[in-house]
């Protein structure tokens, strides 16, 4: 097995929004970017984990309030300031 390269553990912030405009956030202290990277993935039907897309009546990818799509991403924080980055 190959080393994994991964950036030093920070703050980051998963930001999951979906199609109506509800919106949920959750903090990771000391996990690395990637890691985080990956559960939006597999919060919003995008990793490459996944086989196959989700279903559509799956409720991968979908707001927990009101069924419609959802799209994930990480922000940063550093000093109080965040930064977005798509994934």
């Amino acid at each position: 097995m190959g080393t994994v390269n991964m950036r030093p553990p920070g703050v980051y912030i998963l930001v999951a929004i979906c199609e109506r405009a509800h919106e949920q956030r959750i903090t990771f202290h000391g996990v690395p970017r990637e890691l985080v990277e990956t559960q939006a993935g597999l919060l919003d039907g995008t990793s490459p984990f996944y086989v196959s897309p989700p279903e559509p009546n799956s409720v991968i990818g979908k707001c927990g309030l009101c069924g419609a799509q959802i799209h994930c991403h990480v922000e940063e924080t550093e000093d109080g300031t965040t930064t977005r980055t798509e994934p």
